[in-house]
């Protein structure tokens, strides 16, 4: 156990160390293509301001870091007449999600995936990640309306979680993007995620590392040009309070293309069947205007509920006098 968790901080000292003095405190906001896979997936996740890297532990896992699928599938000892001990998992072993984001500026966005179990601790996952834009108006060059057109991204993914043993977890994804500004401009890219999940002690305190959406552009808007991808090194952790029905989340994102930025998130776990959760995100400082609601700026809440082996969850965010957010998510297993 010393040698994995000494191997698993070696890993966070040695990213960061690279990271920090390339990219922290950089601000090259708008240089990076396909910026919606910054947007965070899952209701239960943006209520807790998508301090999610070190507690993927349900259905979004995909999104936040692949790692957690290995936690979808729960394994347990059972030691049978001869005193021999085998692993054996839940009877679960197939999940989905879906969620809606009613986002701001009038953008909606959607999100499903579908897991499925593929050998002992193994998740394998597939995912759509979409955005609508809405229709804008087109003009030719003497500013006459010629019609209409429409803007769009879609990001499919393919994820593998695994569980090494009952402390360490892996997990990668692969990913295809694609965007269109109009029928004439598009574009499209790669991109990989990977992350690890290592829990602590009495396993209430969990580690993880994520580095995602590094990639390629495969074709930019125009031939001449192709952008670089908003990739970013996330480092957290998550504990649950012994004896309290809480668990807290934290996490530091080094974003390739803007500033070092936190986030926390609260869930309460003790009012079954429902979850009450609460969120801050220091980007929170980049909504303020100067108005009364500059101080929600950054805050995010939400509820979500338990029935059976399904979760109902809602969140809203808040971006102050840009708008807020509200996503309805359900995900569960059978």
């Amino acid at each position: 156990m010393k040698t994995k968790l000494t191997l698993f901080f070696l890993v966070i000292a040695l990213t960061l160390a690279f990271i920090n003095p390339v990219f922290a405190g950089s601000n090259q906001a708008g240089t990076a293509a396909y910026s919606f896979l910054k947007v965070g997936v899952g209701a239960r996740g943006q209520a807790m301001s998508g301090a999610m890297v070190a507690l993927a532990n349900d259905e979004y896992a995909g999104y936040y870091n692949p790692a957690g699928l290995g936690l979808l599938s729960p394994i347990r000892e059972v030691e049978n007449e001869f005193g021999e001990v085998t692993e054996i998992e839940s009877d679960i072993d197939k999940y989905f999600a879906a969620s809606y984001n009613s986002y701001i500026a009038d953008i909606q966005a959607g999100y499903v995936a579908f897991m499925m179990r593929q050998g002992l601790g193994g998740m394998l996952g597939f995912s759509i990640n979409y955005f609508n834009y809405g229709e804008f108006d087109e003009y030719d060059v003497n500013n006459i309306k010629t019609g209409t057109f429409s803007a769009s991204d879609m990001a499919f993914a393919v994820n593998y979680g695994q569980r090494v043993d009952e402390r360490f977890y892996w997990g990668i994804t692969g990913k295809f993007i694609y965007e269109r500004l109009h029928d004439d401009y598009t574009s499209d890219g790669i991109a990989v995620d990977g992350g690890i999940l290592y829990r602590v002690g009495d396993k209430r305190t969990v580690l993880g590392l994520a580095a995602k959406h590094i990639g390629v552009q495969l074709k930019g808007l125009t031939e001449e040009h192709k952008d670089k991808l908003p990739g970013v090194i996330q480092a957290g952790v998550s504990h649950a309070l012994q004896g309290m029905p809480v668990v807290f989340s934290g996490q530091i994102d080094y974003p390739f293309d803007y500033e070092i930025s936190g986030k926390v998130g609260v869930e309460i776990t003790g009012l079954d069947p429902l979850f009450v959760r609460f969120g801050w995100d220091s980007l929170g400082r980049d909504y303020k205007s100067g108005s009364s609601k500059d101080d929600l700026g950054g805050f995010s809440g939400g509820l979500g509920v338990v029935w059976n082996n399904y979760r109902l969850d809602y969140s809203y965010s808040s971006f102050a006098d840009i708008g807020n957010s509200h996503r309805v998510s359900i995900s569960g297993g059978f």
